[in-house]
This record gives structure tokens, C-alpha cells and sequence, in this order.
């Protein structure tokens, strides 16, 4: 083979090793991360899949002293539903 026909072949050799490699950064670059608005769009879907828009009558104030018999009542810092004995300053929680 003249030196000519090498030369051209060693160029299409290191140009296809480039390319290659761009495209593999680019790939790895975008496959492990999500960008803020995606997660705060992921985070939205989340909660409302949770409430289904309906609101839960929740209490502020959740205490398990008295000699009541426990009940369950939702506490609205968790929006779960608690034992407690006595209950107070009633809200609304999602």
C-alpha cells in the first residue's frame, strides 16, 4: 500500500476513536442525573396521587395523657392518623 492510502486510513481511524468517544461522554453525561424542574415536577405528581385533591380533618394538638379510651385521630404534622387520648385546635391537611 502506498504511504498516501495509509495516511487517509490512520486519519478515518482517529477520527471514527473521536467520535466515539463524544457520543460516550454525551451518553454519561445525561443518564444519572435529573435536572430540578424534573424533580420538583416528579415531587407534584407524587403528592397529588397521594390526596386525589381531598383534605383530611387533622388535629395541631395530640395527647395521649387522660383516662379516655385511645382513638385514632389525624395529626396534622404528619397528616397520619395517631392514638391519642385528647385533641385540639382542629385543621386541615392534604
Amino acid at each position: 500500500m502506498s504511504k498516501v492510502i495509509k495516511f487517509v486510513l490512520s486519519i478515518c481511524v482517529v477520527v471514527a476513536i473521536a467520535v466515539v468517544a463524544a457520543v460516550n461522554v454525551v451518553i454519561n453525561s445525561n443518564s444519572g442525573s435529573l435536572s430540578d424542574l424534573q424533580l420538583a415536577n416528579i415531587e407534584a405528581l407524587a403528592r397529588a396521587e397521594d390526596s386525589n385533591g381531598q383534605t383530611l380533618d387533622c388535629y395541631n394538638t395530640i395527647s395521649n395523657s387522660g383516662i379516655l379510651n385511645q382513638t385514632h385521630r389525624t395529626y396534622c404534622g404528619s397528616c397520619s392518623a395517631l392514638l391519642c387520648r385528647s385533641w385540639s385546635d382542629s385543621s386541615t391537611c392534604n
